[in-house]
């Protein structure tokens, strides 16, 4: 049998292993931003009332999340976006970049 696409040494490098993610609370809509290596692991722990700035907003839901090689592509994302401020600049970006980067 041959070798699959996921078998390619360039397969590694190719993988997204950080991420911007944004969560939003089913119990107010506020949202939050951050990054992680492990997103199912993080919204755990946001949602264990393991992270205290998002503790009193529990549940959370991940609205979006961007994924990026290298750790400090995805912090430079994050910046940006909690220098939005605002909930409406923040759900505008994500319609404007519905894929990924900019």
């Amino acid at each position: 049998m041959g070798r699959g696409y996921s078998d390619s040494p360039f397969f590694i490098v190719m993988q997204e292993r950080y991420y911007t993610y944004i969560l939003e609370s089913e119990l107010t809509g506020r949202l939050y931003v951050g990054h992680t290596s492990d997103l199912e692991a993080r919204l755990l722990r946001h949602n264990e009332g393991r992270v205290r700035s998002t503790k009193g907003y529990r549940p959370w839901r991940l609205l979006k999340a961007y994924g990026f090689r290298t750790r400090s592509e995805a912090m430079a994302l994050e910046g940006y976006l909690k220098g939005l401020k605002s909930r409406e600049a923040i759900l505008n970006y994500i319609r404007l970049h519905p894929g990924g980067r900019p």
